[in-house]
């Protein structure tokens, strides 16, 4: 498997099924559907700078809304800024610290820039927070399995 393409699949298993449903592409506001995450819609577009737009407009009305942190990074690391991606879901948490979305979505941000020990210790917490956090599970054996970790796969 193409790694490029392992990459791409993690980062589509952080969204939720609302946000990439039709029905949530009419909420309107963060705050009414907090899973909504814009970047998809937009994404599909190409068009991820207006989504960071709009997550920024969220953030100025609501500085602790830990939902639009979370998303606004996961616009970023769709465009490759892993950093500032970083910077937004460790600010989610700041906001949230048992929010497992935010340390799994930070998880792949710190995959992406090959930062492994990181993204395993950011999947671990999202399942002590979500024990049935299927994709936090699903990332972290990737990783593992990428590292070639066998031992941890007991």
């Amino acid at each position: 498997m193409c790694l490029q393409s392992r990459r791409d699949a993690m980062f589509i298993e952080t969204l939720s099924p609302m946000q990439l449903s039709p029905v949530g592409a009419k909420c309107l506001s963060p705050k009414n559907c907090p899973n909504f995450s814009i970047e998809v819609a937009y994404g599909e577009k190409g068009e991820l700078d207006r989504a960071i737009d709009d997550w920024n407009k969220a953030i100025e009305l609501d500085p602790k809304l830990a939902q639009a942190y979370n998303n606004r990074g996961a616009a970023y690391n769709g465009t490759g800024e892993h950093d500032l991606a970083i910077k937004d879901y460790t600010t989610a948490i700041k906001h949230q610290p048992d929010y497992a979305q935010a340390y799994n979505n930070r998880g792949v941000a710190y995959d992406e820039k090959g930062e492994y020990d990181l993204a395993i210790k950011d999947y671990t917490t999202a399942i002590k927070h979500q024990p049935d956090h299927g994709k936090a599970y699903s990332n972290r054996g990737i990783v593992r399995l990428y590292l070639q970790e066998w031992e941890n796969f007991r």
